[in-house]
């Protein structure tokens, strides 16, 4: 069964404008949300009398692909989820599945490899977990511009749920 949801990563196709295009990140958690942060009412940009905008869908901002190939690109665009329709590549052969999909079980496969491999001095060295997050990050060659975003993510989404709790 194809799985409809949009996720990052995914091709999609405005269903107003008919173009394909990329989804490249979740611009809000909802259209009430995306209209708080915008200076336009996204529900009523360009809409469609057949596409039913609800307040609660997900706003996914998005790059439209050319038609031949191009090293130029559309700006990104914010689009409510109900305007786009998941393009399923995964089921063009039975071997494929979602790209992100495929990158979690690569994410985790080398997790998973590290942590067999870990030795006493490994666990002296990491004081905490996410001491030892860093390192396996570090060991697994990922940029450290990413590993620094993530941290800094984390520690805004620390923040937020301390702020809360207040």
């Amino acid at each position: 069964m194809t799985d409809a949801r949009i996720r990052t990563g995914d091709v999609v196709i405005d269903l107003v404008e008919r173009g394909k295009m990329v989804v490249v990140e979740r611009a809000a958690h909802s259209v009430d949300a995306h209209r708080q942060t915008e200076s336009y009412d996204i529900s009523e940009y360009k809409s469609h009398p057949l596409l039913d905008v609800s307040d609660t869908e997900a706003v996914w901002t998005c790059v439209y692909l050319p038609d031949k190939p191009s090293t130029e690109f559309s700006g990104t665009y914010d689009f409510p989820e109900s305007r786009l329709a998941r393009v399923p590549v995964e089921e063009a052969n039975q071997d494929l599945r979602r790209t992100q999909e495929r990158q979690a079980v690569s994410m985790l496969e080398m997790l998973f490899s590290m942590a067999t491999t870990l030795d006493e001095d490994w666990a002296v060295e990491a004081r905490s977990f996410e001491e030892a997050l860093g390192i396996i990050a570090t060991n697994a060659a990922l940029p450290e511009e990413i590993v620094d975003e993530a941290r800094e993510l984390a520690d805004v989404q620390e923040t937020v749920a301390a702020e809360g709790d207040d």
